[in-house]
């Protein structure tokens, strides 16, 4: 991400995208690259997340809410830039996105309870992040944006209810 934040500030300035040399997209996939412990191997932590998913240990939404929110950010953002269109791609794989999204972010005691609740905390998570990594001046961002999100989490679920089973009409 650091690298990707020095070639961001030469593209602005006019300079070729070959003036810095940016990781490998399938180095960054297969985690052939430096980064900390655990958050470096994609498949190895969408697989585990996957896993989670299947066992109904995690719900599917924060994952894939926040993620795609990243991915469209992020997307939208490289399009009027006018960078590449593998810039989504070098987000979605470097960092601890991935391991932010499966493994932190849907921890049962700080992550709301209803289906809209656990929506409406990742498209957050995913703004945030998008918003700390792409003009903030630290180049993570998940583990602030999670760290903000556990802190409206009860404003959340105070706000998003379900309804009780015939408890919808009054009479």
């Amino acid at each position: 991400l650091a690298v990707m934040r020095a070639t961001e500030k030469i593209w602005q300035a006019g300079g070729a995208a070959s003036a810095v040399k940016l990781p490998d997209l399938m180095n960054l996939f297969w985690g052939n690259v430096g980064g900390s412990l655990g958050e470096t191997c994609v498949p190895a932590l969408v697989l585990g997340g996957l896993y989670l998913i299947y066992k109904k240990l995690i719900d599917w939404r924060i994952p894939v809410f926040y993620l795609v929110t990243v991915a469209i950010l992020t997307g939208v953002y490289g399009a009027v830039m006018g960078y590449p269109s593998t810039f989504p791609l070098y987000h979605l794989f470097a960092g601890g996105l991935m391991i932010g999204a499966f493994f932190m972010a849907t921890d049962w005691v700080t992550s709301p309870i209803t289906k809209k609740g656990k929506i409406i905390y990742a498209i957050g998570l995913g703004v945030l992040t998008s918003l700390i990594r792409l003009r903030g001046s630290y180049t993570e961002g998940v583990c602030y944006s999670i760290l903000m999100m556990n802190m409206v989490t009860p404003m959340i679920d105070r706000f998003v209810r379900n309804v009780s089973f015939g408890g919808g009409l009054k009479k």
